[in-house]
């Protein structure tokens, strides 16, 4: 090999560490040299070869380079994971899986085979490969793993495909002129000298270039200062004149996308034969190799592709068309065979996305989609296909193609259903990546002209509703969308109780909060049918009913939709919706009572709403996993979550994140003492209403202790009207408790505690004890503290709220009593992520099972139970289920 050995050592020296290497160069510079030679030696050192190689076409198959590449998968793959990569792979039928869950098990695949031989995975042409094969292989490079798996791709320079900041990047210059002149004299032996120079000169170092240059020059028919790309690409067209017709037809079949079956039956049409391949393969154009026909470089592909005129393009994929029997790629090829608009082929694209959406290939689904739409003929229709698109292209986790499609399609949509699907999936792209969503008075003048849709009406005024409560617009925006659902939609539909409730929850509360167990069935129904999605996004309605339920104050029964929704995205696949679940539930049980899980939820959220690029919604899972650190005591992972809801939070300000990272930080801020801070911090979580209610005790604690006695008076009064109205057992433990605080009367912590017991709620009651006792100490009651302080350290030593739990020690202590030591203290030695995969582990749950759960490997699983083991003072897991309740 000449002049690329300092590259092959490059990329050598990168692989012995198993790192992810990209050979990158413009075209016939080398690259797929140095991959081969690099795959020999890695041959030579003992590794396993995978690999695929991108192919340039106008159709786009999902996951057709993962088909490629992947070995069979292994019998212990997690169920999961297993059936979205065989639905992927169309090697099994099932629902739609979610792109993460695939390149999980990808991940999961390499890492079985690594176990038996280190493995290379070989990327060749990477710029071409299909999407979705391509996220796969880049999410396996970017994930955390100790399996010797390496990774070498070869790239187009200035392509965007593994650009990933930990690869290794080896770039293919230009060769010396006395490279060029070796490799020259061995590729054309006796070239006299002028011709020589010519050839020197006009090359410019590409050695694929030198080599048909040199071919060229012996019968030199091309001239003139072409690019070095269109010089190769002329050069190989050089001698097509001279082929035989039929074996043209052959070639242009061939480099529309046809297999080498396909070809063959398409140019039998035309009376052509295997025979006609001959001359082909004659002229250095193509190869055919144990049944596959490959063009000798890609170049040459599209050199003959787009040479050819526009008539020939179109009959050669027209013959495709009628030959292909998978219905995807014919009516890919027929799509390319349709210069001008036709419904029929538009509704074939359709159903080719329909497919591929089926197999998780969202990315090409959405391809298919927005081809579609340029195909139909009416307005209706384009709209229609352009709305399916932008909302595949939101769960596809691309939100800058998302919003160009929203543009085209919203002022295009006149169906009152397409312009309801638009107006949510622009909604929850604004939830999820803070794009710009459409004001209340925009949305009201769409409902208006929804005529006779009153469930598209609802639909679309629910989604401002649902924005506004995220982003506690001020009380004239809510009036005005409370009067447009009072006025355009009749009675009815539940969802038109929902918006009602959700635009006014003191007004409605009488009437809607008592049903609202039997309105969710009522939801669950609309949303699922089978233990499927009624229609896509139809889950999505449970949303908006969650917050109204917790606008109600009803955290049971959000606690309920929470685990309905989350649940069926978490088996669905559909890990980004799983992501804006779990916070939500992460949420519900902190508030509840659940520390642990619901620290392991929002931890969990964080990283599945990061790893997808949801800023919003990792920034509420980032400010929830503060406010469970700080309960914990885990000052620094506090402070952690903190700076990042800051960061996800920083460009465009969300005031659930902003209410519940202030609520964060004035706990933190109140735990070590700083009273004035911790009131400061309190007072900005009434940013959102709803979580203003729940820190209610901890803003008056602060304010009581800072000097802020008459300013929380009004706040305590405000939320005890609030209270009176939604009859929520546990908002008034809440409630009572801050009371009792201002006013210093006993009255008032006993009816915080018959009030939290009344909700179930042994976390609050726990902070009443506290409170209750801090209370009896200070009037020199002193055994009668014990008693309520006991039971409270009893229950944080039992949820993990070590912080609190040191407050109630050192009260105890105070009191003449000895704290007791339980079996409990070791559960506050354990991670979020530990403690939760201990619970599932003693319930006896597998590592595998285990990994499926939470989206781990069972490696990863193994490590923190044998972190977890010490910490709990145990040696196996059949001890496990002693330690957790």
């Amino acid at each position: 090999m000449i002049g690329r050995s300092a590259e092959l050592r490059a990329v050598l020296a990168a692989l012995e560490q198993a790192q992810g290497v990209v050979v990158e160069g413009g075209a016939g510079i080398g690259k797929t040299t140095v991959v081969d030679a690099a795959v020999r030696e890695a041959r030579a050192r003992g590794m396993r070869i995978l690999r695929c190689t991108g192919v340039e076409s106008v159709a786009v198959f999902g996951y057709s380079g993962l088909q490629e590449l992947l070995p069979p998968a292994p019998a212990g793959l997690p169920p999961r994971r297993r059936d979205a990569l065989l639905v992927a792979l169309g090697l099994a039928d099932g629902p739609a899986p979610d792109p993460l869950l695939v390149s999980l098990a990808t991940l999961d695949v390499l890492e079985a085979a690594a176990a038996e031989q280190p493995v290379l995975v070989v990327a060749d042409d990477a710029q071409w490969l299909d999407p979705s094969s391509l996220a796969a292989l880049e999410f396996v490079v970017s994930r955390p793993h100790g399996a010797p798996i390496a990774l070498l791709a070869a790239v187009r320079t200035g392509g965007s495909a593994f650009a990933g900041p930990d690869l290794r990047r080896v770039r293919l210059d230009a060769l010396t002129r006395d490279e060029a002149v070796e490799l020259l004299a061995d590729a054309a032996p006796g070239l006299p000298p002028e011709s020589r120079d010519l050839v020197l000169a006009e090359a410019g170092g590409n050695p694929l270039a030198l080599r048909e240059f040199a071919a060229e020059a012996r019968h030199p028919g091309v001239s003139g200062p072409l690019p070095v790309t269109r010089r190769i690409e002329q050069a190989f067209l050089g001698d097509l004149s001279a082929l035989p017709e039929r074996s043209r037809r052959l070639l242009l079949l061939a480099a529309a996308g046809g297999s080498i079956a396909e070809t063959l039956a398409a140019g039998a049409l035309d009376g052509a034969g295997p025979a006609d391949l001959e001359p082909l393969e004659h002229n250095r154009l193509i190869v055919v190799d144990r049944g596959r026909l490959e063009f000798t470089h890609p170049l040459v592909r599209s050199a003959v592709y787009g040479a050819a005129s526009l008539s020939a393009r179109v009959s050669a994929h027209r013959a495709l068309a009628e030959v292909v029997t998978d219905p995807v790629r014919a009516a890919w090829h027929r799509a390319s065979a349709t210069p001008g608009l036709d419904e029929q082929v538009a509704g074939e694209l359709t159903a080719a996305a329909e497919v591929a959406r089926s197999r998780g290939a969202l990315r090409e689904a959405v391809e298919a989609l927005r081809r579609a739409a340029a195909l139909s003929p009416a307005v209706a229709g384009r709209a229609h296909r352009l709305a399916l698109a932008a909302e595949l292209a939101r769960q596809a986790g691309m939100p800058v193609l998302c919003q160009s499609l929203l543009h085209q399609a919203v002022p295009l949509a006149e169906a009152p259903s397409d312009a309801a699907n638009l107006a949510s999936t622009e909604l929850l792209l604004g939830i999820e990546y803070g794009t710009p969503v459409r004001g209340a008075e925009q949305v009201i003048g769409l409902a208006t002209r929804m005529r006779g849709d009153h469930l598209s009406r609802i639909r679309v005024l629910n989604t401002a509703i649902g924005r506004a409560w995220g982003f506690a617009h001020d009380p004239e925006t809510m009036a005005r969308l409370q009067r447009a659902v009072t006025d355009l939609v009749d009675e009815g539909p539940w969802q038109r109780e929902i918006g009602l409730a959700l635009s006014d929850p003191v007004g409605q509360a009488p009437s809607v909060r008592p049903r609202l167990p039997a309105l969710l069935r009522q939801a669950i129904d609309f949303a699922f049918v089978d233990c499927r999605e009624r229609s896509m996004g139809t889950s999505r309605s449970l949303s908006i009913f969650v917050c109204a339920a917790e606008a109600l104050q009803d955290l049971d029964t959000a606690g309920e939709c929470w685990e309905h929704f989350t649940r069926w995205h978490h088996a669905a696949g559909t890990l980004a919706d799983e992501a804006f679940g779990l916070q939500g539930q992460a949420l519900n049980r902190l508030l509840r009572g659940d520390v642990g899980g619901g620290l392991a939820d929002a931890e969990r959220a964080l990283a599945l709403a990061d790893g997808n690029g949801l800023v919003r919604i990792a920034g509420q899972a980032a400010a929830i996993a503060a406010l469970g650190h700080t309960v914990r005591g885990e000052t620094a992972d506090a402070r952690r979550r903190l700076a990042d809801s800051l960061r996800f939070n920083e460009n465009k300000s969300y005031a659930l994140i902003t209410a519940r990272a202030h609520w964060a930080a004035g706990l933190l801020a109140a735990a070590e003492g700083r009273h004035a801070q911790a009131w400061r911090e309190l007072a900005e979580v009434a940013a959102h209403p709803a979580t203003g209610l729940w820190a209610l005790a901890d803003l008056v604690e602060a304010g009581v202790r800072s000097g802020h006695t008459a300013q929380v008076e009004a706040v305590v009064v405000a939320a005890e009207e609030q209270a009176a109205a939604f009859g929520s057992a546990h908002l008034w433990a809440i409630v009572h408790r801050a009371r009792a605080v201002l006013s210093s009367r006993e009255e008032f912590y006993l009816r915080s505690l018959a009030n939290a017991e009344e909700a179930g709620n042994a976390l609050e009651r726990a902070r009443t004890q506290l409170a209750y006792a801090e209370w009896l100490r200070r009037k020199r009651r002193i055994v009668d503290a014990r008693e309520p302080l006991e039971a409270a350290l009893a229950e944080f030593r039992r949820v993990g709220a070590a912080r609190l739990a040191e407050r109630a020690e050192r009260e105890l202590l105070a009191t003449g009593a000895a704290p007791a030591r339980t079996a409990e203290e070791s559960r506050l030695r354990l991670t979020p992520q530990e403690l939760r995969i201990v619970e599932l582990a003693a319930e006896g749950l597998s590592n595998k099972e285990i990994g499926d759960q939470l989206s781990l490997s069972p490696r990863t699983v193994a490590t923190h139970l044998y972190k977890a083991f010490p910490k709990l003072g145990v040696r196996n897991r059949a001890q496990l289920s002693q330690m957790t309740p």
